[in-house]
């Protein structure tokens, strides 16, 4: 089984709330959601959030979406894959961050 664990939080330090920031009337994480769920060679896909209450809406936001969300350490993401590897028990694991593209020129 092919597995997305996609990376995301809100209490994220270069642009805080990023995740939530509305975009057409939605979260920006609900476009990001809803375009990995089209990849073809993905099997499951899940979000790795913190266990801090200000994911809390970010977590809703998933289960809305029909995205199952893991909550684990803020400090030790490492940690948040590894469980949810061995939780789902996957072969391969596809790492995906929300993080916006970056103007590097």
């Amino acid at each position: 089984m092919v597995l997305a664990i996609l990376q995301a939080r809100v209490s994220a330090t270069r642009l805080s709330g990023q995740v939530l920031k509305p975009l057409l009337g939605k979260p920006m994480i609900f476009y990001q959601l809803e375009r990995i769920k089209h990849a073809a060679k993905i099997d499951r896909l899940i979000v790795a959030a913190n266990i801090d209450q200000s994911d809390d809406q970010l977590v809703d936001i998933c289960w809305e979406s029909k995205v199952p969300a893991y909550r684990g350490s803020s400090i030790d993401v490492l940690d948040c894959f590894y469980q949810v590897a061995c939780m789902l028990q996957a072969d391969h694991i596809v790492r995906l961050t929300r993080g916006l593209p970056v103007d590097r020129s």
